[in-house]
């Protein structure tokens, strides 16, 4: 009887120090606390890849805008169209699959950030 009550303590004990969700922790690898996709403030905790949530991500030319919404758009059927520099931001055509323009965005050039101009 002792042992039983010994053996319920310790898993008592145990199941207190692990977390329920061990692969929460995981989750901040992504980017994002929820386990879904971030967009397009950067990750909720930090990373190498997306930072922290908000920050900032310098884009300097055309071809890193590109990169930039291509990362943006990968896990859609969105891609990236025509892309013009501004003096303060790039603007971007998004087009659909079958090549129509279904959103217009721009990228500030300080921050990084992508919002929609529609």
């Amino acid at each position: 009887m002792r042992i039983i009550i010994l053996v319920l303590t310790l898993c008592t004990l145990i199941m207190g120090i692990i977390p329920a969700d061990a692969a929460a922790e995981r989750r901040c690898e992504t980017g994002c606390e929820s386990g879904r996709e971030c967009r397009p403030y950067g990750g909720y905790c930090r990373n190498r890849r997306q930072g922290w949530y908000g920050s900032r991500r310098e884009v300097r030319s055309e071809e890193e805008a590109r990169v930039l919404l291509s990362e943006y758009f990968a896990g859609s059927r969105a891609s990236v169209g025509s892309l013009q520099e501004r003096e303060t931001y790039f603007e971007a055509d998004v087009i659909n699959p079958r090549g129509k323009v279904v959103d217009r965005v721009i990228i500030d050039k300080r921050s990084g950030r992508i919002r929609s101009i529609y």
